[in-house]
């Protein structure tokens, strides 16, 4: 069923249901009473309308379940529907697709917007519907095609290999993509504000009324809550790929899948990269370990061995400004993860500042998107540990995921090259949310 037919029967639903409401008043009026002829012509005409709006609906879904038994026989040989996937339960079925019929969002296909591009065919179906509704509620139209933020992608082992360069040239059922640093700031809880339309500004509380105790008839001081802003505005973030011919055509799961996954992973990877360790500088936002007003816990003056005591610093920064709260986590290096879990909190005793993938109970993870090659003094290779509450992460998001399909560019050697723009911005309630080790040295 398509977007707009999904909206249609909705309506007609909601229509039907003001029907059947009016045709329990009369009843109610009658009071138990036979109808007068006036109330069962009224009566009558209501249950005629209720019928009609019934047989439209069944049109409905008799045309949906047709279309579904065709899309049934180009099933994998699992048996699963194309599109279907099996994300983690970190994956939050929000936005846009989650508006449309869970079997009509499962063939929702990323590689027919990139086969009706390459041969500049129109879209059609349900990719052109939620385009076109993307853009109308963005108020901004694409380059390509938008796609919803909410697109579900699969992660599993894969067992097959492709040759190098461009993927596409084998017709194995899976297909082997890069190992990539793991993207992780949404799962820890970072608030994702999508559907925007233009620049915004949350009012942010800097400061609290002034109070105090005064004798009996005295009146006290009056102040003001002091009120600041926190602004999201859209900047142009970009990833790109190349696909050959011979992939774009195919119409296996595992395929589609891997598109998927090639443009949404490498977009929210640069995403976490820009909360994690953002430059500050041109169109990328500031990242927690680059912004200066985040504080720091110092270990050495070259760096050094991280200890318990560093980490009790970490929380007594944010408890020394009220932040000790929301979705408190660490996140470190893969280098520095090893380090704290040969760390002992204690000496002499069997207990390591990481264990289960919790440090002091609050969640801990590990990712490359931070540098392991951070220097002071006469230190080398250090990484940085941050402390904070991610909630206080805001990802801003506009519009939907634009796909421009170039053909042209690598028509020689049979490339179609896909690129996947967002508009976003990151910004942060609180500086104060966060605090931050620099200098831990994985090898002291």
């Amino acid at each position: 069923m398509s977007l707009k037919n999904w909206k249609d029967r909705q309506a007609k639903l909601e229509l039907r249901a003001s029907k059947i409401e009016e045709m329990g008043k009369i009843d109610a009026a009658a009071d138990g009473k036979p109808l007068t002829d006036e109330q069962r012509t009224q009566f009558d005409a209501l249950e005629t309308e209720v019928q009609e709006i019934d047989a439209v609906i069944q049109r409905f879904d008799r045309l949906s379940d047709l279309k579904h038994g065709i899309d049934d026989q180009r099933s994998d040989p699992d048996g699963r529907e194309p599109g279907r996937e099996d994300h983690g339960q970190d994956e939050q079925r929000s936005g846009l697709l989650a508006e449309v019929p869970e079997r009509d969002r499962k063939r929702y296909s990323v590689l027919r917007i990139i086969q009706a591009r390459a041969a500049s065919r129109p879209l059609d179906g349900l990719e052109a519907e939620l385009s076109q509704e993307i853009a109308q509620r963005s108020g901004k139209d694409p380059e390509g095609a938008y796609v919803p933020f909410d697109l579900p992608i699969e992660s599993r082992d894969l067992t097959t290999s492709t040759g190098a360069g461009a993927v596409g040239t084998s017709t194995a059922r899976t297909l082997i993509g890069l190992l990539q640093a793991r993207t992780l700031v949404a799962s820890l809880g970072a608030t994702m504000m999508t559907g925007l339309r233009d620049s915004l500004s949350l009012p942010k509380q800097t400061a609290a009324p002034a109070g105090a105790w005064v004798a009996e008839g005295s009146a006290p001081a009056e102040g003001d809550i002091t009120i600041g802003q926190v602004g999201l505005s859209p900047n142009s973030l970009r990833a790109w790929t190349k696909l050959s011919q011979k992939f774009i055509k195919q119409s296996s799961v595992d395929a589609e899948q891997f598109a998927r996954n090639e443009l949404v992973n490498t977009l929210r990877r640069l995403l976490d990269q820009a909360v994690l360790n953002g430059s500050g500088s041109g169109a990328e936002p500031e990242g927690i370990l680059q912004n200066s007003s985040v504080p720091t816990v110092a270990i050495a003056t070259n760096g050094g061995a991280i200890t318990w005591a560093h980490v009790v610093d970490l929380e007594t920064e944010l408890a020394d400004d009220n932040a000790d709260m929301g979705s408190l986590a660490y996140v470190t290096t893969s280098k520095g993860r090893g380090a704290m879990k040969k760390t002992q909190k204690v000496a002499g005793e069997a207990r390591f500042i990481w264990e289960n993938n919790m440090v002091n109970d609050y969640p801990a993870r590990a990712t490359n998107l931070l540098p392991s090659n951070l220097t002071k003094g006469s230190g080398t290779a250090l990484s940085p540990v941050l402390y904070g509450n991610f909630a206080d992460v805001i990802i801003g998001m506009w519009g939907g995921m634009d796909l421009i399909v170039n053909p042209y560019t690598g028509d020689t050697e049979g490339i179609v090259r896909v690129t996947a723009g967002v508009e976003a911005d990151v910004a942060y309630r609180h500086d104060e949310s966060f605090a931050k080790v620099v200098d831990l040295d994985p090898t002291a």
